[in-house]
């Protein structure tokens, strides 16, 4: 069962990718060992921070691949290009702010 989902947040808050890694994590078969991508842009980075990989489920913390994009236009370049990977069990973006970049066909 394939479950997609977005979820939206302040950008002064990081409970939006809190519960999507959640989610994610509920949504995952076991014994899937699928690699799992987190997009930040710049402002994003400044404003939340990389994550905390000890702070992450043990069953994800060695299978993260973290993206720091400088631009929005490269951080949703980026998610794009993990949502169609295959090899990928779930992708996290994270965006701030409203950027020029992130109009409604983009999102």
């Amino acid at each position: 069962m394939v479950r997609h989902g977005e979820v939206f947040a302040s950008t002064r808050d990081a409970s939006g990718a809190a519960l999507a890694l959640a989610l994610a994590g509920d949504a995952l078969l076991p014994g899937d060992e699928r690699a799992w991508l987190w997009v930040q842009d710049r402002a994003a980075l400044d404003l939340g921070g990389r994550p905390y990989r000890p702070g992450l489920p043990a069953a994800l913390r060695h299978r993260l691949i973290h993206v720091a994009a400088a631009s929005a236009q490269d951080a949703l370049f980026a998610l794009e290009e993990g949502l169609r990977c295959r090899d990928l069990a779930f992708v996290i973006g994270e965006v701030a702010g409203n950027p020029r970049a992130l109009d409604f066909t983009a999102s």
